[in-house]
């Protein structure tokens, strides 16, 4: 059985059932002269020391009697159902015997106390003997016998009785009587001194050649196998000699003998009787039991009324009621923890070390109690029922403990019992409390991560602050840088005398103004608006320097309405353009170009920014333009603050001959702005 955290101590000595009680068990050392059973209790008067009782372990002074302890009982009497012991009276001579209201035999002779249960073996005859059992069937022919009947050989007397026992007939034959048979001559009887044929009693039919077995139609004999009918008749000849086909039995086979009666197996081996239904041992019948462990010989079985008889070389034994042994009449179990007895297990401590138990049995049978017990539903395990059962440092749990005694193999109606208990741990052991402590640190773990993650927040909260107003700034630096560039034009309209040119330029310079107010405020700007403004600088600068070719293109993919850019990101890019592409060309009298382009990119716009111009170093113009050096920190912080890209880009014909121009590209990922 596997019981975790148990260890198993199981002491098993050889127990046998005792069934004599000497001196080695108390009995007296004065003569024991009268006996008596009397509340479940034997008693034995002694000659001169009182009363003796029998207990579980052996014969003890009775304290019942404690007052006659110096005296002579002669017997006992029963008064007003009390048991008085008698000091005057006849000395008795042995065996003294008394059998008791459950079939116990108890005989006292000189020094020695026997004890036969009802189930131990009576013997009926002590010589060689053998049965033959007939059916209703077989000897239907026979009025006398037409029930049935067992033909009993002990010796070389020949008995038969009916099936419940009752003496029929009873003949003596001279020599060996060697078989019995129902045959087409009738009922034959085969002896050492010839062959007997039954007709209400034996009748004499031959003799001669001795018939050990009959075989059907033939006679086995010492020469072979003979024709039953030429043998009676004695006409047989040598020519009538067959050789016998009988084998004996198997010389180093254990079983001697095996008979079967309904559905019940009786072998004989070296073990004892076995009682076999479908291949499964119910009990056995042995020395406890007073069969004598058998020699190999004939053996023959039957069941005669409600008597097991056995039929051996050295006598014939019955047991009453079918040979079952007899059940235990009381039993219980004694409880230990650590050594100490308790009442039950259900009463334990915390975390014992050690836990036990014992079976109290009140014996009322010679055969061996047989014990098993088995936990939470496993495998049973066989114990010997005077052996304490301990386990050693048991594993906290709940257990169902089923323990069973019987005095049969197959534990058919057992006594059992069925006992719940549990082992509980000490507290640091329990899961209950390991349960509390883990979700008690996790607790406090889960707390301070909390308040880590709050001080994280409120940093970053922060950080984002600072860089909102640092931006703020950023967009602040960048309108004085425009206002700066748009007051002198005007003053420059002044100083050349044009107020027309002057009062239109301070006109869209209002408009302009309004837009970039407005996109100064939030941290966002439509597209739409950014693209208005752009318009209206361009306007402003043609109004400047001249016109100039312009051409702004918009993705159909994109809604301008719901699409949303930094504010005043672009027209430091533009104005870039014009100062350091457009007006260079015209001096020139070159061709003078500027694009815009917004494309669709996944999570975000790509805005491209391409001139004609002559190109440049980028290390120079971001030296000399602060506005584009202002867009770079913006497109920074912005990176740094959504976690998302926000990048610009600068390639000229100075850097790459395969391009015209200057191309300004901006990645922004306006989705991290909605």
């Amino acid at each position: 059985m596997k019981i975790r955290g148990l260890f198993l101590l199981v002491l098993i000595p050889i127990f046998t059932y005792a069934q004599s009680f000497g001196p080695a068990e108390g009995f007296p050392s004065d003569p024991v002269i009268s006996i008596a059973w009397h509340g479940e209790r034997l008693y034995l008067g002694t000659q001169g020391s009182g009363v003796f009782e029998l207990v579980e372990d052996g014969l003890i002074p009775s304290d019942h009697f404690a007052n006659y302890s110096r005296n002579t009982v002669f017997g006992f009497k029963v008064v007003a159902d009390s048991l008085v012991p008698l000091t005057e009276g006849k000395l008795q001579s042995y065996p003294l015997g008394l059998t008791n209201v459950n079939g116990t035999n108890f005989i006292v002779t000189e020094g020695l106390l026997d004890i036969q249960y009802s189930d131990y073996a009576r013997v009926k005859f002590s010589e060689a003997s053998g049965i033959w059992r007939f059916s209703s069937t077989e000897l239907a022919s026979f009025p006398d016998l037409k029930g049935g009947a067992v033909f009993l050989r002990t010796g070389s007397r020949l008995l038969i009785y009916s099936n419940e026992g009752m003496l029929l007939d009873e003949t003596a034959f001279k020599g060996l009587i060697f078989d019995i048979a129902s045959t087409q001559e009738g009922l034959l009887l085969s002896t050492e001194g010839g062959y007997y044929s039954w007709r209400g009693h034996w009748h004499k039919v031959g003799a001669g050649m001795p018939i050990f077995a009959f075989d059907g139609a033939m006679a086995r004999t010492p020469i072979g196998s003979i024709p039953l009918t030429k043998i009676l008749s004695g006409s047989w000849s040598s020519e009538d000699v067959l050789p016998s086909t009988h084998r004996g039995a198997e010389k180093n086979s254990d079983l001697y003998s095996s008979d079967v009666i309904g559905n019940i197996e009786y072998q004989i081996s070296s073990r004892g009787l076995l009682v076999i239904q479908n291949n499964t041992e119910l009990f056995s019948i042995g020395r406890s039991r007073g069969f004598m462990p058998p020699k190999p010989g004939n053996y023959d079985v039957t069941l005669v009324g409600d008597e097991l008889w056995v039929a051996t070389p050295s006598g014939v034994y019955t047991f009453a009621n079918q040979g079952l042994p007899n059940p235990i009449s009381y039993w219980d179990l004694s409880f230990e923890e650590d050594g100490l007895p308790v009442a039950s297990l259900e009463a334990l401590q915390i975390a014992p070390h050690s836990i036990g138990f014992t079976a109290d049995i009140k014996l009322s049978s010679a055969s061996p109690v047989l014990a098993r017990y088995r936990f939470n539903e496993e495998d049973w395990q066989i114990w010997d029922p005077k052996s304490p059962v301990v386990f050693d440092h048991p594993a906290p749990g709940r257990y169902e403990l089923d323990v069973q005694l019987s005095t049969r193999r197959d534990f058919y109606e057992a006594n059992s019992l069925r006992l719940s208990y549990i082992i509980r741990a000490p507290w640091f052991k329990r899961p209950l409390v390991w349960s509390f402590i883990i979700l008690l640190i996790s607790g406090i773990i889960i707390f301070w991560q909390r308040q880590l993650r709050q001080k994280a927040d409120a940093k970053l909260a922060l950080t984002e602050r600072l860089a909102d107003a640092e931006l703020a700034s950023k967009r602040s630096q960048m309108n004085p840088h425009f206002l700066f560039n748009a007051l002198d034009a005007i003053s420059n309209f002044i100083f050349t005398n044009q107020p027309k040119d002057a009062v239109n330029y301070m006109g869209k310079l209002a408009k302009l103004m309004r837009l970039t107010l407005d996109g100064s405020r939030s941290t966002t700007m439509v597209l739409a608006d950014e693209v208005e403004l752009l318009k209206q600088y361009i306007a402003l600068c043609e109004l400047r320097y001249g016109s100039f070719g312009f051409d702004m293109v918009v993705d159909d993919e994109i809604d301008q309405f719901d699409t949303f850019l930094p504010p005043l990101l672009l027209q430091p890019i533009v104005e870039n353009s014009i100062q350091h592409a457009v007006r260079p060309n015209m001096q020139l009298s070159l061709e003078a170009n500027i694009k815009i382009q917004f494309s669709a990119t996944s999570g975000g716009i790509l805005v491209t920014v391409i001139d004609n111009g002559p190109g440049y170093k980028k290390r120079l113009i971001t030296d000399r333009s602060h506005g584009l050096a202002i867009i770079e920190e913006r497109l920074d912080l912005l990176s740094k603050k959504h976690q998302s890209v926000f990048q610009m880009s600068i390639i000229s014909s100075t850097m790459d001959a395969s391009i015209s121009g200057t191309h300004v590209s901006l990645i922004l990922s306006t989705h991290a702005l909605d």
